[in-house]
């Protein structure tokens, strides 16, 4: 019996990423109105009702490949920032990870702009919450430890640096075509950088 319950858990697993690596493709060249689940079971070569035995319908599946987008950029920056002894350099970090993250396109359009129209804003919140701004809070509640941005609510200025970020990060949907697009980058970082020792003053 539990045999049984081992493999159909793997053939569960293996399902399920087949159809979050084809729908990830997916919402990324055509946007969440005009993504087709159709193509999605076609190109996956399973049975419909085997995507909404996993998903539910396109939402549901869109949602997954959300979290998906978001756990690994959260997992690539926490990685990356924790060599850094400083929380206030470490916080820094992240913020140019981030924006360098944002010229994937999956960031920019899954995360940052499709996920915004059809993710309910607490829908979303509660999906970071478990993973980048659980990071960037982390960082926040260190820096404000060091004695730094000691005339604010860590909270308020982990969402306004999150707010930030991430608008600069749609407008690189936009720009992203751009042959400047690193020289962006580096603009925005600078300015939020300064904005930042301001704050911590």
């Amino acid at each position: 019996m539990s045999k049984n319950t081992g493999s159909n858990k793997e053939n569960f697993e293996k399902t399920s990423k087949i159809f979050i690596k084809i729908a990830r493709k997916e919402f990324i060249e055509h946007g969440y109105a005009k993504a087709s689940t159709e193509r999605i079971v076609e190109e996956s070569g399973m049975a419909r009702g085997s995507l909404y035995y996993h998903y539910g319908n396109k939402q549901g599946i869109f949602e997954a490949v959300y979290k998906q987008i978001t756990d690994e950029i959260a997992e690539d920056i926490g990685n990356q920032i924790a060599e850094h002894d400083d929380p206030f350099e470490a916080l820094k970090q992240g913020c140019h990870l981030f924006f360098q993250s944002c010229k994937q396109a999956d960031i920019r359009v899954v995360m940052l702009t499709e996920g915004i129209s059809h993710i309910p804003y607490k829908q979303r919140l509660e999906i970071l919450d478990n993973n980048l701004i659980k990071i960037m809070r982390g960082l926040v509640e260190d820096v404000y430890k060091q004695g730094l941005f000691k005339d604010f609510d860590p909270a308020v200025i982990m969402m306004f640096i999150y707010g930030i970020m991430a608008e600069c990060g749609r407008s690189f949907e936009y720009f992203g075509q751009m042959a400047d697009i690193d020289q962006r980058i580096e603009i925005y970082n600078k300015n939020l950088v300064i904005l930042l020792d301001k704050l911590s003053k």
